[in-house]
C-alpha cells in the first residue's frame, strides 16, 4: 500500500532565528495572556518579510514586478525535484548541467548550507548560486527555485546577479529551506507565503511530498 510521507522543510519562526546581517530581528511578545487575565492568548510579532523560510517575488529587486498576490500559485505547488551539492562552496552551470533540469521545473538545491542553518548566528561562508548558473537556470526556464540559506547570492554582494537574473525572468526564489533530512529525488511540494498586499516577500511553510 502507498503512503504519503510529509517532510515540513521550513524554519521555525523564533527570535533566535538567524536572519541576514541588516535585517530586522524577530521579536514575539506577548499582547494578551490568560495568565495575566485575559480571555485569551494572543501574541504580537515583528520582523523582516524575508525572514527565515520565505518567498523573493519580483518586486524584491524591480519596482514594477511582480508580488506575492500576483504569483501564479503553480509556482509554488506541483513536483519538484531537489539536487545536491554538499561539498561545493559555490553552485555553477556546471553542477548544475549534470542535473535532469527541464523547462518548467521546480528544483531545490540541497548544500552545506542546510546544516548552516542549525546554527545561532549567520555564517557568511555558506554556498551560493554562482551568475552563470542563475543564466543558465533563466536559459532552460525553470519555475521555481528554491535554496537552503537566506539568500543566493555571495555574502556582501553589490551586483545580486543571480537574484536579478532569476526575477526578471519571473522564476520565484524560494530561501532558506531547510533540506538536511532530505533526500536527493522527486517530491511534491506545497510552499504557501502569506498573501500579503503589495508583498515584495513572504514568510512561506513548505512542504516536501513523497509517496512511499
Amino acid at each position: 500500500m502507498i503512503k504519503q510521507v510529509f517532510y515540513d522543510v521550513s524554519q521555525t519562526l523564533a527570535p533566535e532565528i538567524i536572519v541576514y546581517p541588516g535585517d530586522p530581528a524577530v521579536q514575539i511578545e506577548q499582547a494578551m495572556s490568560i495568565a495575566k487575565g485575559d480571555i485569551v492568548n494572543l501574541s504580537q510579532i515583528s520582523m523582516g518579510n524575508h525572514t527565515g523560510t520565505h518567498v523573493d517575488a519580483p518586486k524584491h529587486f524591480y519596482n514594477q514586478g511582480r508580488t506575492i498576490p500576483e504569483i501564479p500559485l503553480e509556482s509554488f505547488i506541483g513536483p519538484a525535484k531537489v539536487f545536491e551539492f554538499i561539498d561545493q562552496p559555490a553552485i555553477s552551470k556546471t553542477h548544475l548541467q549534470s542535473c535532469n533540469i527541464q523547462k518548467g521545473d521546480r528544483i531545490l538545491l540541497k548544500t552545506k548550507n542546510s546544516v548552516l542553518l542549525q546554527k545561532t548566528e549567520f555564517d557568511p561562508s555558506y554556498a551560493y548560486l554562482t551568475p552563470d548558473a542563475a543564466a543558465y537556470l533563466v536559459e532552460i526556464g525553470i519555475c521555481t527555485l528554491g535554496f537552503d540559506y537566506l539568500t543566493i547570492d555571495p555574502y556582501g554582494s553589490k551586483d545580486f546577479k543571480a537574484h536579478y537574473a532569476l526575477l526578471r525572468a519571473e522564476i520565484v526564489i524560494i530561501e532558506g529551506i531547510n533540506l538536511a533530512d532530505i533526500q536527493p529525488g522527486e517530491y511534491q511540494m506545497v510552499a504557501l507565503p502569506l498573501k500579503l498586499y503589495d508583498g515584495n516577500g513572504s514568510p512561506a511553510r513548505v512542504v516536501l511530498i513523497r509517496e512511499e
